[in-house]
């Protein structure tokens, strides 16, 4: 396999939008004065270290990269250096990765991850992304275009993208977490809580989000000052609770307001998120 050739990681051109979390970390990279090998054909990479990919169509095995920068369109690369890797994909690539790696989305087109490996990080880019996780304690970022995540590791957490729509499959039965944009952006969430047993967490946000409870005892929580969103939440059964942080100063004998509203239970808490439930909760589910 061709790929001998050593460049200086400043003269590789970043596909990235500046500021972007793929674009901070590649430049932090590059900042540090990395030499990239050149892979330009298919088949099995050896040399360790940063690799830079190029071409199209590229179908590589790298087992000793411990960064990966794709230019490379519409490959299928898999990384299998462990511990840990850095991998920063193209658009229309699909990316397999077994360590505890750092996945970043291209920002144009369809990147597809699938990640293995535990204490794994998966982040959105501006262009879609496919992400299948089944490591525990994998952590995944939704983009700012339209992001579907597929999460089966026990302790992952996922949160939805600063914009766009982000949607979430939790099917594993030891329970994961999901945020609706903790951090006040505007993107839109749709989860699927696990239907297998698992105790899921729900971290309520600004934006939109529509949630479909799992068969476990979900917990749906709401952080004062992190909130002015809406939550539509079916699904939501007598093992499942309600938690609201302190700042808002609720209790048993304080709750926040609630109406009926079309034969569904809506709660609006004092930053302005509303929480609509599509059944009449028991309020003693409320704290």
């Amino acid at each position: 396999m061709s790929g001998t050739t050593t460049i200086n990681g400043s003269s590789v051109m970043s596909q990235f939008t500046p500021g972007t979390s793929a674009s901070v970390a590649f430049n932090a990279i590059t900042a540090s004065g990395a030499m990239f090998s050149v892979d330009t054909t298919s088949g099995a990479f050896g040399t360790a270290g940063p690799v830079s990919v190029g071409g199209m169509n590229i179908t590589a095995t790298f087992a000793n990269a411990t960064i990966v920068y794709s230019t490379a369109i519409n490959s299928s690369l898999t990384v299998t250096t462990l511990p840990s890797a850095k991998v920063f994909a193209a658009s229309g690539d699909t990316i397999t990765a077994a360590g505890a790696d750092t996945l970043y989305g291209a920002d144009t087109g369809l990147s597809t991850f699938i990640s293995t490996g535990n204490n794994s990080s998966v982040v959105g880019g501006a262009g879609d992304m496919a992400a299948t996780a089944s490591g525990a304690n994998t952590t995944l970022i939704g983009g700012t275009g339209t992001s579907n995540f597929t999460v089966s590791g026990a302790g992952s957490v996922a949160v939805a993208g600063p914009s766009g729509t982000t949607n979430i499959s939790l099917t594993d039965s030891a329970g994961a977490e999901v945020a609706t944009n903790p951090l006040s952006n505007s993107g839109s969430l749709v989860a699927s809580l696990s239907q297998t047993g698992g105790a899921d967490t729900v971290v309520g946000g600004s934006g939109s989000s529509s949630i479909v409870g799992g068969n476990g005892h979900d917990v749906f929580a709401f952080v004062a000052g992190h909130g002015g969103g809406s939550e539509t939440i079916s699904g939501f059964t007598s093992n499942d609770t309600f938690a609201f942080s302190s700042d808002y100063g609720y209790s048993l004998k304080n709750p926040p307001p609630e109406a009926v509203v079309n034969g569904n239970d809506v709660i609006t808490l004092t930053d302005g998120t509303e929480i609509t439930t599509i059944t009449i909760i028991n309020h003693g589910k409320i704290f």
